[in-house]
This record gives structure tokens, sequence and C-alpha cells, in this order.
């Protein structure tokens, strides 16, 4: 397919990983194997469901665990932009799903951030990861995530739901 017939260019993301990015039945068994890079997971059901065992993640679990990570690496980017050294970072998800249970319908966050620096300076981290964090920025528009509490160097600061009118303003 060429370029006009509508066939996309090549990603252009830094991150050479994604392109190896890959999930396999495991042979004789009910669970997957994914990897990204050299990077691996198992994937499977919860035990009893379709066959799985609970050996792996579900759906769910990957989801949280990608919206986390991802958060946690904007941090982590953020603090390095700021030279600020990250000593504690806490995030729990809550993932709520629909009623029966076949869509995951909104996302909560907890966060505890401690670094070696002022308010001001561990704020201004926060905005800055806030910015990056690819997998909230792609998915936002779909699934609602909420900061149900934000904790930075020991200070609570009000939850939102990001991308939300209201937090235009992260900071307040």
């Amino acid at each position: 397919m060429t370029e006009a017939a509508g066939a996309s260019a090549a990603p252009t993301s830094p991150d050479k990983a994604a392109a190896g990015i890959a999930l396999r039945l495991i042979p004789g068994t009910q669970r997957f194997s994914g990897h990204a890079g050299s990077q691996h997971l198992t994937v499977d059901r919860s035990e009893g469901y379709a066959g799985g065992t609970g050996a792996g993640f579900r759906g769910g679990q990957l989801l949280g665990l990608a919206i986390a990570g991802c958060l946690a690496n904007s941090l982590q980017e953020s603090a390095f932009e700021q030279m600020v050294q990250l000593v504690d970072v806490d995030i729990a998800v809550t993932i709520a799903g629909n009623a029966d249970k076949s869509r995951i319908i909104a996302v909560g966050l907890d966060l505890q951030v401690v670094g070696d620096c002022d308010r001001s300076t561990i704020e201004a981290l926060f905005r800055g990861a806030l910015e990056v964090w690819t997998v909230a920025l792609s998915i936002q528009a779909a699934l609602p995530i909420s900061f149900h509490s934000i904790t930075l160097n020991g200070v609570m600061r009000p939850g939102f739901v990001v991308g939300a009118e209201q937090s235009v303003d992260r900071a307040s």
C-alpha cells in the first residue's frame, strides 16, 4: 500500500522496544507470554474462568499497570529535568467496571511522591509529569482517570479528573 493510498508512516518514537511488542499462546497452556524487547510477562484469566489459572495478569490489571507505570516513568523524567531525586513514589490504582464487567468505565489513582526538594519544585515536577504522561493523554477521552488523593512531599492537595476542564491549572 502506498502512502497516498492511506498507509501510515513508521512510528518515530525513541522507544525502540515498542516496535517489538508481541503476545503468543504458551504451548500446552491457556496462558499467553507477552514481550516488549527483552521484557516479559504472562497474561491469563482468573482461575476457573475460560480455562484461566490465575497465573498471569488479567486485562484490567495490565491497563492499571500501564497507567501507573507510565505515570511513574513520567514522574522520573520530570524529576530528572528538575534535577530532583525521587525518594518514594507510591501509586495505588482502582479499576471500576460496568455492571456486567465487560468494560472498564473509570480508573482512580492515589498518589504519594516524595522528592529531595521544596514544595514548589515538587509541584512543578508533578505538573511536568502530567504533560508527558503518554498513556493517560492517549486514553483520557475514552476513559476517565481521576486522582482521588495526591500527596506531594507530605502535603495533600485536591484530586481531579485528568483532562477535565477544571484541571487546566493542576497546581491549584
